[in-house]
């Protein structure tokens, strides 16, 4: 087991909490007809691995219109896509799996995507702000500034970026903006949390900045949730993987 994978472990033990879930139950079944989500075109950024695939899978499983996974690993999004048109069809939904190569802090390259939306006549009805960076465990003047703020520009930046794209589409239909965030943001004086104070800080950030949002921002017009993860227990969201050096889904 990882380093990472006991540190899951140990911020799923609780005294607060008395049943942690991690399958799903009958409640939250993506294919209940009051969770449906047809019609809807969905993008999730980071979508290829780990929570942002599980995710797109309750989406397909929701009946989704569309779902677009984007990453920057075109051999992940191929593989993913192809898990998601087979869930399509075990599920018996139409749903339609879009991946498309992109990285978040590539700013040409996000402009390209929406671009090429807008010309296909592409709206996408709910943005899933899923993908994130850290780094191995260092004190946070030992990182360095650079990589101290390349984390701000996946875990805040990009999201803000994304959100003004997703916002500024034509139309009065109303907008759906989840923001993964994580229950380290919570936990800072935890060891295992305090040893990556960068992705805290950072995440930090993006949790406030959609909050901000939200504060000003009409539900009617835009709803704004933010939901925090703590471990990828489900067995979908085993295909995460972890390097030691910079990670970025």
């Amino acid at each position: 087991m990882s380093d990472l994978q006991q540190l899951l472990q140990q911020l799923m033990q609780t005294n607060v909490t008395k049943t942690v879930q991690r399958e799903l139950y009958p409640a939250i079944l993506p294919s209940r007809p009051e969770l449906s989500q047809a019609g809807k075109v969905v993008l999730i950024t980071g979508g290829g691995t780990g929570v942002g695939y599980a995710i797109a899978r309750s989406f397909v499983q929701a009946s989704a219109d569309t779902v677009i996974i984007i990453g920057r690993r075109v051999e992940v999004l191929a593989s993913a896509g192809s898990l998601l048109e087979q869930e399509a069809k075990t599920a018996g939904t139409n749903t339609k799996i879009v991946t498309r190569p992109c990285d978040v802090v590539n700013l040409g390259q996000v402009d390209e995507l929406w671009k090429d939306l807008a010309t296909q006549g592409i709206t996408v009805d709910v943005f899933v702000a899923n993908a994130a960076k850290f780094t191995e465990p260092k004190p946070i003047l030992e990182l360095g500034a650079d990589e101290v703020w390349s984390q701000f520009e996946v875990n805040a930046k990009s999201p803000l970026y994304f959100t003004e794209k997703f916002y500024s589409q034509p139309g009065d239909k109303q907008k759906f903006l989840i923001n993964v965030s994580t229950a380290s943001v919570h936990m800072t004086a935890h060891p295992g949390v305090a040893m990556r104070p960068a992705y805290t800080l950072t995440k930090m950030t993006g949790t406030l900045l959609f909050q901000l949002i939200a504060q000003s921002m009409p539900p009617q017009k835009m709803q704004v949730i933010s939901f925090r993860y703590i471990a990828t227990g489900r067995r979908q969201c085993h295909r995460v993987s972890v390097r030691n050096s910079s990670t970025m889904v």
